[in-house]
C-alpha cells in the first residue's frame, strides 16, 4: 500500500490535471485543490485500511468535498457536488490501480 504522503500527491496530481478541463468559472484555484483534499485524502485511505468500504467512502468524501468547495469558491451546490464528482472519479480511478 501506498503511504499516506504518495497517496496524497498523487491525488493532487490526477485531480490538478483534471481540473484544468473544467470551465475556468467553476474550477478550483490550486491551494482550495490542496486543502480540500489534505483534509480528505489521509481520512479517505485510513477509513480503507481499516476495512471501510471503497463506495461508501468515496461518497462520504465527495458530501464532505461538496460542501468544502462550495464554501470556498462560493458557486452552487450543484456545481460544488459536479466539482466533487468528477475530480473524485480522476483520482478514484488513478487509486484502483494501487490497490
Amino acid at each position: 500500500m501506498l503511504s499516506l504522503c504518495v497517496a496524497l500527491g498523487l491525488t493532487i496530481v490526477a485531480e490538478s490535471a483534471t481540473a484544468q478541463t473544467i470551465p475556468r468559472r467553476f474550477r478550483p484555484n490550486g491551494l482550495d485543490l490542496i486543502l480540500v483534499n489534505a483534509l480528505t485524502n489521509p481520512i479517505a485511505n485510513l477509513a480503507y485500511r481499516e476495512g471501510f468500504g471503497f463506495m461508501p467512502i468515496e461518497v462520504a468524501v465527495v458530501a464532505v468535498e461538496t460542501t468544502a468547495f462550495r464554501a470556498m469558491a462560493g458557486v452552487s451546490w450543484r456545481a460544488s457536488a459536479g466539482l466533487a464528482i468528477v475530480l473524485n472519479i480522476a483520482s478514484a480511478s488513478l487509486s484502483l490501480l494501487f490497490v
